[in-house]
């Protein structure tokens, strides 16, 4: 099955993560706030299920003492508070068998020059999650992996 069905009704915790000092360090964050954002940046969570509208999902995400939920259909924007406690502009999308969450923060400082967060999740198995993000700055790159097994 090649479509977002074969996410819902799933739920993942993280088991492991690589690159996020190197990622939070060319999305432009002060070396203590990622001492800080690495120390408390594991078990992760994800789960997906259908809303009660019909077309409607609801995810789950983030921490397993805070998570975000949210309900949205497939290619249709939303505007709701994200992590880093900022109004974002988010849109899921379904690509080539990945469940891609786009977020744009609303009203970034005035010198600010960052980019969308853009989470590419995919399935490696029926219990095996994968997420993937990447950060790009100048001719600097860095990937932000966390690996998420079946609950």
């Amino acid at each position: 099955m090649n479509s977002i069905e074969q996410f819902v009704g799933k739920s993942f915790i993280e088991t492991k993560a690589d690159g996020l000092t190197q990622y939070m360090e060319i999305r432009g964050m002060p070396w203590l706030i990622r001492k800080l954002v690495c120390r408390n940046m594991n078990k992760g969570y994800f789960r997906l299920n259908h809303d009660e509208v019909e077309g409607v999902y609801s995810i789950e995400l983030g921490l397993t003492k805070d998570r975000k939920k949210y309900l949205f259909r497939l290619g249709e924007a939303f505007e709701d508070i994200a992590y880093d406690g900022n109004k974002h502009r988010i849109i899921f999308t379904f690509e080539d068998g990945v469940l891609v969450e786009t977020h744009t923060l609303l009203n970034p400082k005035k010198d600010s020059a960052r980019d969308d967060d853009i989470f590419r999740w995919e399935l490696q198995s029926e219990n095996e999650l994968v997420s993937k993000s990447i950060a790009t700055k100048n001719t600097q790159e860095a990937t932000w992996t966390r690996y998420f097994i079946a609950e």
